[in-house]
């Protein structure tokens, strides 16, 4: 029993030190409404705050307007040893959203800049069928605030599920796993005597 347990922790030791900070892939049909073709982002390990540049490609196979489209987000986190689903609050976690008026709130503030400059469409009636790319834009992601403070650091596994409203079939999926760093923390022995920041 004990040789078990010993091939187990030394099993999931390793399985941790070769896995990849940042994994981003598309889960969904090829038939689906869209497909992500390629993802990039650096650095590897997101840091919040600080600029994460992002460059991709994404078919979209038939126009969005008029869709009814719900976005299912399940969120897990590595907590010692076990993925623990972050809980929705507030609409923050593992929700489920009315996906257009989610990212319809750009129509008073327009698209980001970042997909302006690639032709990107941010809301659902301007979505047509194509491909877009994006290369090699910069995000700035700001300290988060409130609710969102406590998922500032940590190992986190994400699934989002684009699912059609009138037929209950799923049209879009992505999944990534991803650490998220605080790059303004204190770290290290000498934190644990003088404190952080």
């Amino acid at each position: 029993m004990e040789g078990r347990v010993s091939f187990l922790f030394f099993s999931t030791l390793l399985f941790l030190v070769n896995c990849d900070p940042l994994v981003i892939r598309d889960c969904g049909n090829a038939d689906g409404l869209m497909q992500l073709k390629s993802v990039g982002v650096k650095p590897q390990e997101i840091p919040i705050p600080g600029d994460v540049t992002v460059s991709l490609q994404v078919d979209v196979n038939k126009d969005a307007m008029g869709a009814e489209l719900d976005l299912d987000v399940h969120i897990a986190r590595y907590v010692g040893f076990l993925w623990v689903t972050v809980p929705c609050i507030s609409n923050v976690g593992s929700c489920k959203y009315d996906a257009c008026p989610l990212i319809g709130g750009f129509n008073a503030t327009g698209c980001p800049p970042q997909m302006s400059r690639s032709n990107i469409p941010c809301t659902c009636d301007t979505i047509k069928a194509g491909t877009y790319t994006m290369n090699s834009e910069v995000f700035s992601i700001p300290k988060l605030e409130g609710l969102w403070s406590w998922l500032a650091t940590g190992d986190y596994k994400i699934d989002m599920t684009l699912r059609d409203r009138k037929t209950n079939t799923q049209v879009a999926c992505l999944h990534a796993e991803a650490t998220i760093v605080d790059p303004t923390a204190c770290s290290g022995f000498l934190c644990s005597i003088f404190g952080g920041k």
